[in-house]
């Protein structure tokens, strides 16, 4: 199966334009199911604007493994890998990468996963 999404607001806070901001969010991906197993992969693009210029530009990508156990339990690994671009400011420019692994027995979630921010200067 294929989706994908599209969503976007706007702030505009009266005279104090310097705070106005704007998100554009951009998701598409497949997933497939084979028996107990679901596979997804999607792709993520994010806009930020803050006082009608660009500031932050993020983009990246998911893949996730479930295993459905049985009706009330649940397993999955997941990954994902996000750019983060600030317009203007590339010291706060960085890769993020995040592994992690999880257990669902309903009603219980039990979740670990690793975060990892490795800031480079471009």
């Amino acid at each position: 199966a294929a989706f994908g999404s599209v969503s976007g607001n706007s702030r505009i806070n009266g005279e104090q334009t310097a705070f106005d901001n704007s998100t554009l969010d951009l998701n598409a991906g497949l997933q497939y199911r084979l028996n107990q197993h679901s596979f997804t992969a999607a792709l993520q693009d994010n806009h930020f604007d803050l006082d009608s210029e660009g500031f932050r530009h993020a983009y990246g990508a998911t893949g996730q493994w479930l295993y459905n156990i049985d009706s009330n339990n649940q397993a999955g690994l997941y990954a994902q890998y996000s750019r983060l671009n600030y317009t203007g400011n590339s010291a706060r420019n960085a890769d993020r990468k995040i592994v992690g692994t999880g257990r669902i027995l309903r009603p219980v979630c039990i979740g670990a996963g690793n975060a990892e921010r490795i800031e480079r200067r471009y």
